[in-house]
């Protein structure tokens, strides 16, 4: 999913702006509303989300934005902007 007129590449930067539009857009299309409808502040299950709803976020999330994520993450970053701001931020070096 891209806003009118974005073209998204492999080089296109995974921002926290990008990917709560992203979500935005994705819950509209689920909840049949409009993106700016969408609370990206608002709790997932608050806007509809649920178990299911997470598997397949996480899922369109590697496959049009090619983030990895896993469904423990979105539960701990239950809102769009806590996504966001997890998969924007810096990656965790492994020890």
């Amino acid at each position: 999913m891209t806003a009118a007129g974005e073209v998204m590449t492999e080089n296109t930067p995974l921002t926290q702006e990008r990917i709560v539009r992203w979500f935005a857009d994705f819950l509209a299309e689920i909840l049949d509303t409009s993106p700016e409808a969408i609370d990206p502040t608002a709790p997932l299950d608050q806007l509809g989300a649920d178990s299911a709803t997470v598997l397949v976020i996480c899922a369109r999330l590697r496959e049009d934005l090619g983030a990895r994520v896993r469904p423990k993450d979105v539960l701990q970053h239950f809102t769009a902007e806590g996504v966001a701001r997890y998969l924007a931020g810096p990656v965790p070096a492994k020890g």
